[in-house]
């Protein structure tokens, strides 16, 4: 793995590690309540991550995630993250949420 894969990849270690914690460090507490607390400004009911989307939603997720992925720094994907859409900031939010939630069951330390 060349250096900047390992970098990213520590990037993602952490951001993980904290949101394991409940330290949610992407994303601003209002934004996740805002996604989880009603039905969302996408249609989607609280408490489901990716139910209801469509083929178009979930290949917009895919890419979202890819682009989140690629920013070098945690500032720039912070930064990334409050320069989306609404619409996109709620998907980016559900997939983060949907990839921890799997990642917390498979290591069993769920805590939200």
């Amino acid at each position: 793995m060349e250096a900047s894969e390992t970098i990213k990849f520590n990037q993602l270690e952490y951001i993980f590690a904290q949101s394991a914690k409940g330290n949610h460090i992407l994303f601003d507490p209002d934004q996740i309540k805002k996604v989880f607390s009603q039905v969302s400004p996408i249609g989607i009911a609280p408490g489901n991550y990716l139910t209801g989307l469509n083929m178009k939603q979930l290949q917009q997720m895919k890419h979202l995630v890819d682009t989140l992925i690629h920013q070098p720094t945690l500032l720039l994907k912070q930064q990334f993250i409050r320069g989306l859409s609404e619409e996109s900031r709620e998907l980016i939010i559900r997939a983060y949420f949907n990839i921890l939630e799997n990642n917390l069951y498979a290591n069993k330390e769920f805590v939200h």
